[in-house]
C-alpha cells in the first residue's frame, strides 16, 4: 500500500530563537513520506539562515503580511494529500505524521482530525501572566494549528485561511469546517509540544479575545438558515458523576435535548460502582465516556476540563437537569456582552419523585428559584476557565464557592440571567446533605478569600 503524503507548512516570522528546535523536530520524524515547506514572513533576523540550512526544507520568502498569507501560500505551493500545520516556536513528537497516517489510512472518511498537546515552559522564563502553573505538563484536547492535520480536498471545499485576521484565522477555519457538518477525530495521544515563553502571539490578549468573538459571531451568523436543532455550538459540556445510575439517564438526556447542541458531552465516571457506565454507553457516539479511581468531583470537572475540546465549557451534576432552552440562552448572552467571560441562571430544587414523602418533610429543601451559583448554570469561555485555573481537588464541601471567589478576585466578568434554566434535584444522597460533618471547609473558604483580598489591599 503507498504511503500517505503529507505536506508540513511553517509560517515563520523572526523566529531565530527556538526554530531550529522546531525543524529538527519536523525532520526527525519517524514517517519518510512528507515534504516541509517554511515561509518566511519578511523576517529581519536569522530565520532566512536557519531555514536555508536543512536541505530537506523548501524556503519560501515573502514581506511581511501575516501567518494567514503565510500559511496561505504555503499550503498553495505544497503537493501532499494531507497538510499539517506548526507554529515556528513548538515542537512536534518523532510519531507525529505516522500516527497520522495509520488513522487516516484506517478511516479513509474522515477528512479532518486533530490530537492531544501539551505546554512546557521555556528554558530561562518566567510563567507569563496568561499562562497558570497548572496548564503546564498536562494533556490538553484543543484545535492548535500544531495539532492539526486536514485532507487537501477538506481545504480545497472550505477555501483558505482568512487573511484579515491576525490570530483568529485558525479559529475561524476550524468553525467553517465544523458548520459544514465535518466530522472531526480526536486521536488520543499527545503529539505537539507547545512551548510558553514570553514572546508567544497567544499572549496577546486583547487582541485574540476581539477576534475570538468575531469569528463566532460568522459561524452564528452562517447557521441562522439552519434550523435550530441542527445548530452545534463549540461548547463542551462536562458532566461528573458518581454512582447516579438511577437519575443519569434523565440528566444526559436533557443535554442531548437542548436546542442548541453542544459540539461535546463529556460523562466522568469517578469511579461509580453502579451501572453508571452502561447508560453513557448507552448514549453513544453522541457522549464520551471517560473512567477515573474515585477522587472527588472537582477532580472530574478538571478531567473534563483536560479534555474538551470546545471554547465554552459548561457543566452539569450527574442527577440534575437543564431546561432545553438552557445553553441557547446562556449563549446569547455572551455574544451579546463580549466582555463577559461567565454566564449563570437561575435554579430551582425539586423533590425527585423517588424520594419518599416523609423523607421531603425531613430534608425542608426551597423550591423557590434562587440565583444559581452552582456548577450546573455556569457556562465560561474555556480561556477565562483557564486563566482563573482548574479546580482545588482537595477540597469537598464549597468546592465551586473556592473557585468562584478565586475567580471574582482574579477579575473575572460574569452575569446572572434571571430565567430559570436548571432544576436541582433533591434525593437525599446530594453532597451538601450527607455531607454535613464537611461544612466547616466552608469558613475555611471565606477566610482564604478574605486572606487574599486583605493580602492584594495596599
Amino acid at each position: 500500500m503507498n504511503k500517505l503524503s503529507f505536506s508540513v507548512i511553517v509560517p515563520v516570522y523572526n523566529g531565530q530563537k527556538y526554530l531550529r528546535e522546531t525543524l529538527e523536530s519536523l525532520v526527525n520524524q519517524d514517517y519518510s513520506s512528507f515534504e516541509i515547506i517554511a515561509v518566511d514572513d519578511g523576517s529581519n533576523d536569522c530565520s532566512a539562515e536557519i531555514i536555508q540550512s536543512f536541505d530537506s526544507i523548501k524556503y519560501v520568502h515573502q514581506e511581511n503580511q501575516g501567518n494567514a498569507v503565510a500559511r496561505n501560500r504555503g499550503i498553495a505551493l505544497s503537493t501532499g494529500d494531507f497538510i499539517a500545520l506548526i507554529d515556528q516556536d513548538d515542537i512536534w513528537v518523532p510519531e507525529k505524521l505516522s500516527t497520522f497516517c495509520d488513522y487516516f489510512s484506517a478511516h479513509p472518511a474522515i477528512d479532518f482530525a486533530t490530537a492531544k498537546h501539551r505546554m512546557f515552559l521555556s528554558d530561562g522564563v518566567e510563567v507569563p501572566a496568561w499562562c497558570r502553573d497548572d496548564d503546564l505538563n498536562r494533556d490538553i484536547v484543543d484545535y492548535s494549528p500544531g495539532s492539526l492535520v486536514f485532507r487537501r480536498r477538506l481545504f480545497d471545499r472550505i477555501g483558505p485561511f482568512d487573511q484579515s485576521l491576525v490570530s483568529g484565522h485558525d479559529t475561524d477555519w476550524v468553525l467553517r469546517v465544523k458548520d459544514r457538518n465535518t466530522p472531526i477525530a480526536v486521536l488520543p495521544d499527545v503529539l505537539l509540544l507547545k512551548r510558553v515563553h514570553e514572546a508567544n502571539q497567544s499572549s496577546e490578549v486583547s487582541r485574540a479575545h476581539s477576534e475570538l468573538l468575531e469569528v463566532f459571531r460568522r459561524s452564528i451568523n452562517r447557521n441562522k438558515e439552519k434550523p435550530l436543532s441542527s445548530t452545534t455550538c463549540p461548547i463542551s459540556v462536562i458532566i461528573p458523576v458518581y454512582n447516579n445510575a438511577n437519575y443519569l439517564d434523565e440528566t444526559i438526556s436533557s443535554v442531548l435535548n437542548q436546542s442548541l447542541k453542544p459540539e461535546q458531552i463529556i460523562v466522568i465516571d469517578d469511579g461509580s460502582t453502579d451501572g453508571t457506565e452502561k447508560i453513557v454507553k448507552s448514549h453513544q457516539p453522541h457522549v464520551d465516556y471517560i473512567y477515573q479511581e474515585n477522587s472527588g468531583a472537582n477532580a472530574a470537572r478538571n478531567k473534563g476540563v483536560e479534555n474538551a475540546i470546545g471554547q465554552f465549557v459548561a457543566f452539569l451534576d450527574g442527577d440534575d437537569l437543564w431546561e432545553p432552552e438552557k445553553l441557547e440562552t446562556q449563549m446569547r448572552c455572551l455574544f451579546e456582552n463580549p466582555n463577559v467571560d461567565a454566564v449563570f441562571a437561575h435554579v430551582q430544587n425539586f423533590y425527585s419523585p423517588d424520594l419518599e414523602p416523609g423523607k421531603q418533610a425531613t430534608l425542608k429543601a426551597s423550591l423557590s428559584p434562587v440565583a444559581g451559583h452552582i456548577p450546573s448554570t455556569m457556562v465560561i469561555k474555556k480561556e477565562a476557565l483557564s486563566s482563573i485555573g482548574l479546580f482545588d481537588e482537595g477540597v469537598t464541601i464549597g468546592d465551586f464557592m473556592q473557585w468562584l471567589f478565586r475567580a471574582r478576585d482574579g477579575g473575572i466578568s460574569e452575569a446572572m440571567l434571571p430565567d430559570i434554566l436548571v432544576k436541582r434535584r433533591i434525593h437525599g444522597g446530594n453532597t451538601t446533605i450527607v455531607e454535613k460533618q464537611l461544612h466547616s471547609q466552608y469558613l475555611d473558604i471565606i477566610r482564604e478569600a478574605l486572606a487574599r483580598r486583605n493580602k492584594s489591599d495596599p
